[in-house]
């Protein structure tokens, strides 16, 4: 939780919860995690992915912008790619979420 931060991490969690406005999070799995969530305004979540994974974005809020390397399929404010196991929820306003293929 907070406001203005920066996170960079890389490894495996099986999940991972920020709270906060004007926060950049950065995150490199190795591992597909259970879930992902996001709750907050002028946020950015940058995040890589294995190839073999799955993932579920649902996007709440105003203004929010997503992008992504995989080849998902979307509805509304909902982006689904493979078996959407990993679950991201996202919660605000002026949110960026870029989801990029990893090793």
């Amino acid at each position: 939780d907070g406001a203005s931060c920066n996170l960079n991490y890389s490894g495996a969690l099986n999940s991972l919860n920020c709270d906060g406005a004007s926060t950049d999070i950065t995150a490199v799995f190795t591992n597909v995690p259970n879930s992902i969530n996001l709750d907050g305004a002028s946020a950015k979540l940058d995040i890589s992915l294995p190839e073999d994974c799955g993932f579920r974005v649902e996007m709440d809020g105003m203004s929010n912008r997503f992008s992504s390397d995989f080849s998902t399929t979307s509805t509304d404010d909902c982006y689904v790619y493979g078996d959407g196991g990993c679950k991201i929820e996202v919660d605000g306003m002026s949110t960026t979420v870029r989801i990029r293929k990893g090793n």
